[in-house]
């Protein structure tokens, strides 16, 4: 009879379940992975919104090269390059502000309706900015008799909680040489290249 109490008292405490501290350890494990999982998620994004808009860049002064090849003239307005660049979107600044352009909202729309000029009239050689990537990069420009120079980089109006270390895209084409570069910058900041 001892020996079946025994048995029995240790069948009760030998069930199989976790212990507190086995289940706080456990939590503890998936709270440091996780963490790492976002840190290299963020690094990821951004590299893949570096990407989006250094080929955006790209496609916009493949555009320009080729409205300056057909037409003999650089162009004046930003639907003149969406006539040589296709898909080519833009969107709302203040939704751009907050990061929430997403291809499928009403604020991102087509920049064939966007007849801004090239260049302000109130800055001569200076070329107006516009969104061109969900990531809430801008593009922005200057020209002169020979080049086109691009530079995409984060939204200037950015909401300040969400800059993060995105790189900037510089580009140019000279149309003497037909020369286009498109380079990736070591800073945030808009750099400005020759060609």
């Amino acid at each position: 009879m001892f020996q079946r109490l025994f048995f029995f008292d240790r069948k009760v405490v030998n069930n199989n379940g976790f212990t507190l501290v086995e289940l706080i350890v456990s939590v503890l494990i998936i709270g440091i992975l996780s963490s790492f999982g976002f840190i290299m998620y963020e690094g990821y994004r951004e590299k893949i919104d570096h990407s989006e808009a250094k080929l955006m860049t790209n496609q916009i002064m493949k555009g320009i090269q080729s409205f300056y090849l057909e037409e003999g003239y650089y162009p004046t307005n930003w639907a003149d390059i969406a006539t040589k660049v296709t898909p080519f979107m833009t969107c709302d600044g203040v939704l751009a502000g907050k990061r929430g352009c997403t291809r499928n909202h009403p604020a991102w729309f087509s920049v064939s309706t966007n007849r801004y000029g090239i260049n302000n009239a109130s800055s001569p050689g200076i070329m107006n900015c516009i969104i061109i990537t969900p990531a809430s990069y801008e593009l922005c420009g200057r020209r002169n008799s020979t080049r086109i120079q691009l530079t995409a980089k984060e939204y200037s109006a950015l909401d300040p909680k969400l800059i993060s270390n995105r790189k900037s895209i510089s580009s140019c084409f000279n149309k003497q040489t037909g020369e286009v570069v498109v380079m990736s910058q070591s800073t945030r900041d808009a750099v400005w290249i020759g060609c």
